[in-house]
């Protein structure tokens, strides 16, 4: 009698259901079945650090190496690739990387016998200068990979043009944080159109400040199509960043819903202006703001967003306004309320600003705090509960606590 077999999804989800790589390796090795699944989870995500050290090839790039040389049929199972120059303070050696050069050509190889199934790509503090020729060539073929759908370039230095000329037609996610571009691409027919995409400007005036005149919006228009953008996230360390913003946002006036706005730092609300009427389908607007010491930039942030919700148009369609503030160890109690002391009407009188207070989709305001302990939290929370107005509208102001790595 022949014994019944399995769906193949059963056997996903039991594997799934481990953690550690010392089981999974072991289940890999009970049947073809189950080695499959366990393959799935093992070279789901392979990491690759950079170091000028001499054993670092066997740590990290070595891993990569040895897939493609000896079984590169479990490249099909690589959905995530990250890799890391954090620990690179001079040219990395040519010899010891000419294979990882060519291990990682085999995602944008043609004619493999197997499927290449990478989705998601993160390249984090590159210095371009310091990779030799050979693996810069293979790293500028990595981004444009067919099946890759989200790109995150975080700190590259003096990135250059070909590295992001011709992003995977089919990319519908991409970060660019505290990146430099040597040169700008030149243009081409078609670009990938963006579902979401995040800009953060944090770091870029640091050291020279080169790259501001080349990256923000030119060097966005030249990559990618942002037409159908729906989510945006942007970091702002300086009010003098906006102008920038607008340009890379202009193209989305029809098709922005999300908006989220990061570390926005200004002093004087009246020297700043938004205009949320060009966006004509948003529908959720965050204000992130973390405060590990300082908190006296809250008071004005907090006012901007009210002046300029004032200014919205009836024909609105926002949803949601929410305020995530962090509060580091170094913030206390008697400081916050402090500090907060004149914002509370403000806030409050957003929910009775008559475009909202007619509007159908608006459902209201939302006060997210967060510290590093439960108790601190739930202390912050009380008095943001105790401080905002309690009005006929009180029920569109809502508190919420959360506790990071928790």
């Amino acid at each position: 009698m022949t014994s019944p077999v399995l769906p193949r999804e059963i056997f996903d989800e039991i594997i799934n259901q481990l953690s550690d790589d010392k089981t999974l390796k072991s289940c890999s090795l009970v049947c073809r079945s189950f080695r499959r699944s366990a393959q799935k989870i093992l070279f789901h995500s392979i990491d690759i650090d950079f170091a000028n050290t001499d054993n670092n090839f066997d740590n990290g790039p070595r891993k990569l190496v040895l897939i493609v040389e000896h079984a590169p049929h479990l490249v099909e199972y690589v959905q995530m690739l990250q890799i890391f120059g954090n620990s690179i303070c001079r040219p990395l050696d040519v010899v010891n990387n000419t294979d990882l050069a060519n291990a990682l050509g085999i995602f944008s190889r043609k004619g493999e016998s197997f499927p290449i199934n990478l989705r998601s790509l993160w390249l984090e503090s590159l210095p371009w200068r310091c990779i030799p020729p050979g693996l810069q060539d293979a790293l500028v073929l990595l981004m444009t990979v067919q099946s890759l759908r989200d790109i995150a370039l975080h700190h590259g230095q003096d990135c250059p043009a070909n590295l992001v000329q011709n992003l995977p037609p089919l990319l519908k996610h991409l970060l660019l944080a505290g990146t430099t571009f040597s040169s700008l691409p030149t243009t081409r027919k078609e670009f990938p159109k963006l579902e979401s995409l995040t800009i953060a400007f944090y770091d870029l005036l640091a050291g020279t400040g080169r790259g501001l005149d080349k990256f923000p919006g030119d060097a966005v228009e030249s990559i990618v199509n942002t037409t159908q953008l729906k989510t945006f996230r942007g970091v702002i360390s300086k009010s003098s960043f906006i102008p920038l913003f607008e340009q890379i946002l202009r193209p989305t006036s029809n098709s922005l819903e999300h908006l989220t706005l990061e570390q926005f730092n200004i002093t004087d609300p009246d020297s700043v202006s938004i205009d949320l009427n060009r966006f004509s389908h948003l529908t959720d607007i965050t204000i992130k703001q973390r405060s590990h010491e300082d908190i006296s930039l809250i008071p004005s942030l907090l006012v901007l967003i009210t002046e300029t919700m004032k200014k919205i148009s009836h024909r609105n369609v926002i949803r949601n306004l929410s305020f995530s503030l962090f509060l580091g160890p170094g913030i206390n109690m008697v400081d916050f309320e402090s500090a907060m002391k004149n914002v509370w009407q403000e806030v409050d009188a957003i929910c009775f600003i008559p475009q909202l207070a007619s509007s159908k989709s608006f459902r209201g305001i939302t006060f997210i705090v967060g510290s590093s302990t439960a108790s601190k939290c739930d202390a912050f929370s009380d008095l943001v509960q105790s401080k905002l107005p309690m009005t006929e509208k009180a029920s569109k102001l809502h508190i919420r606590t959360y506790v990071p790595f928790q």
